[in-house]
């Protein structure tokens, strides 16, 4: 995932989007990833299982790194299979998503 249009399978490395300036990487599962920018955003795309992505939308796959909110103090972050935990520059913990049962 990544890459638009979207390909079941991506058999060599190809570049993510066009931004130079990511700091941390995470992913659960084979089909969603996430990921901080220098700037504190954090970015998601690939499957949007209980939102996690763009919150509060019915869209199954974001094709492409889209910003998940509108913070700019992440730091670090951590993914579980449907939702995600995030840490803020002042230390608090953040989480959203769900999961199945």
């Amino acid at each position: 995932m990544g890459n638009s249009p979207a390909t079941p399978e991506q058999l060599i490395p190809i570049q993510v989007g066009t931004a130079t300036d990511w700091i941390e990487i995470a992913s659960r599962t084979s089909t969603t990833s996430f990921a901080i920018k220098a700037n504190g955003t954090i970015w998601g795309w690939g499957s949007n299982p209980s939102s996690i992505i763009v919150m509060g939308s019915s869209t199954y796959t974001v094709a492409n790194p889209t910003q998940v909110g509108t913070d700019t103090d992440w730091v670090t972050m951590s993914v579980g299979v449907e939702h995600i935990l995030a840490q803020k520059t002042d230390s608090t913990l953040w989480s959203w998503g769900g999961e199945k049962a």
